[in-house]
Parts: structure tokens; C-alpha cells; sequence
């Protein structure tokens, strides 16, 4: 066998179009999948901030003997204020993210409000007057 340069053949162009494209769907579907993930997780992490601030401003209308502003259902009333006493209104909750219903109030005692994940059913938030508590692992 008398092997050349010449009869070594490489690539043709058209070949390596191909692998490159290959790569580009690979790559594609990787980051898409990654990106939704990180997505998820960040809008979770907004929905406890969200749900945290809005402790603050329950504790106040529940010490100053105001009901929380609920709709028949029991569910904050989004856009409208918390209570009598403020100007805080009850904020939308970020994609993924909904307020359950049966929250309550008493006035100068205490309140419950909480919200779950639309894409995790595992996923839910828990708020009173101590604090928020989140049913999933936050990781801090």
C-alpha cells in the first residue's frame, strides 16, 4: 500500500455544514431546556419576594385594626389596596404564580395569605404574621 497526500481525503464542505448544524440543534435544545429551568426558578424565588414584602404591610393594617382587602373568594384582590390604612396595594404575582383562595384576616390578631406554583403543584407559599414560609427547598 503506498498511501499519498493526495488519495487522503478530509471533509467536503457540505459535510461539515452538516456536523456544524448538528451541533447548532444540539445546542439549541440544551440551552432552551436550561434556560426554562433557570426561568422557573427565578420567577419561584420573585413570588417569595413578593409574598415576604407584603408581610410587612399586612402586620400594619392587621395591628391597626383593619381587615385585608380579599375578594369573595378569599383571594387578595390584586390592583386594589391591602387595607383601609394604606396606600400598599396587593401586587400581581409573577408568571407561574397564583394567590390561593381562603385567606383571612382578624384585626389585631393575625392573618393568613398564601400562593402556589402553576407549573408545580408541590410548590407553595405560606405567609402569617411571623413571616413566609415555602413548602419547596429554596436553597438558602
Amino acid at each position: 500500500m503506498n498511501f499519498s497526500l493526495r488519495d487522503s481525503r478530509g471533509m467536503n464542505y457540505v459535510e461539515l455544514i452538516l456536523a456544524m448544524a448538528i451541533i447548532g440543534i444540539l445546542f439549541t435544545i440544551t440551552f432552551t431546556f436550561m434556560t426554562l429551568d433557570y426561568r422557573r426558578r427565578a420567577n419561584d424565588v420573585a413570588a417569595l419576594g413578593i409574598m415576604q414584602g407584603l408581610v410587612s404591610d399586612a402586620r400594619f393594617c392587621v395591628g391597626n385594626g383593619s381587615d385585608l382587602k380579599l375578594t369573595g373568594d378569599g383571594t387578595p384582590d390584586v390592583g386594589r389596596p391591602i387595607c383601609e390604612n394604606t396606600r400598599a396595594i396587593w401586587p400581581e404575582m409573577v408568571i407561574g404564580w397564583e394567590y390561593k383562595d381562603g385567606a383571612s384576616s382578624v384585626p389585631y390578631e393575625g392573618f393568613y395569605f398564601s400562593a402556589s406554583s402553576t407549573h408545580d403543584s408541590s410548590k407553595g407559599i405560606i405567609c402569617t404574621p411571623e413571616g413566609c414560609t415555602a413548602t419547596w427547598d429554596t436553597g438558602y
